[in-house]
């Protein structure tokens, strides 16, 4: 239910298009074609965590060689896979894969194998308003740090604490499974990311969206399926968390 709820919700629609056109903007090289001398558009791997039902894995796709879409709910990878059978394009089901996995060891062994028996390495990870459902941020970012090929980079992409009023991102019917309800403080996560090892971080306001609120908490009800017609709008600032690890 929740999974079905999420995936036609036009705000997640909003937000995954706004964070992708943030990445690529942060990131030119997706924009390349063949014969460039920068790396490729038709070889990026990418890894996201928290990919839900692929609102942004399927943006993103055109621009990359291969995605492993990760996330820990069932229901959310079972409607991605519905998703991907759906693609005319056998090239195109074969460029992303869905699994329903806790990813907390770069070397899961559900991961797919790369060389000398590790697990596969990739280009780039990307997570799109994935942090504040973590609580621990610094042994997320260790595994991700783990997951990337030396010179990998991250993208994740998430709303900011600029301060009580951020709580009302989400209606109170929809706080069960989130950890850091303000948002994400930006200060703080870029402190953690060169804490566990990545270079070149930044972490910046990258867009601002409207998304209507709650006049009170608990409005909307359980799983705030009682939207009103009407609703209080108010802004909300995205932050976009880049680094880049070792090329060594």
């Amino acid at each position: 239910m929740d999974a079905l709820i999420w995936d036609a919700n036009p705000d997640a629609h909003r937000f995954a298009e706004a964070a992708l056109q943030a990445i690529l903007l942060a990131h030119p090289d997706l924009h390349q074609h063949k014969g460039k001398d920068t790396v490729k558009t038709e070889e990026l791997s990418v890894l996201e965590l928290g990919c839900g039902t692929g609102v942004l894995s399927l943006q993103l796709l055109p621009y990359v060689k291969s995605i492993l879409a990760i996330d820990v709910s069932h229901p959310m990878i079972q409607i991605l896979r519905l998703k991907i059978a759906a693609f005319p394009s056998l090239a195109d089901r074969k460029k992303i894969t869905p699994l329903c996995l806790y990813l907390d060891d770069a070397e899961d062994p559900y991961l797919p194998p790369g060389p000398d028996g590790q697990r596969m390495k990739f280009d780039m990870v990307t997570g799109h308003l994935l942090l504040h459902h973590v609580a621990d941020h610094e042994s997320l970012l260790r595994t991700m740090h783990g997951c990337l090929k030396p010179g990998g980079r991250i993208a994740l992409t998430d709303f900011e604490d600029t301060g009580p009023k951020a709580r009302l991102f989400h209606p109170e019917g929809k706080m069960g499974d989130v950890e850091h309800e303000r948002g994400i403080d930006a200060e703080v996560i870029a402190r953690l990311m060169e804490a566990v090892g990545f270079e070149d971080v930044a972490v910046e306001v990258a867009w601002t969206m409207s998304k209507e609120i709650e006049d009170y908490p608990g409005q909307w009800g359980p799983k705030a399926l009682h939207r009103p017609e009407t609703a209080e709008v108010m802004d909300f600032s995205f932050l976009l968390c880049r680094a880049r690890k070792s090329a060594q």
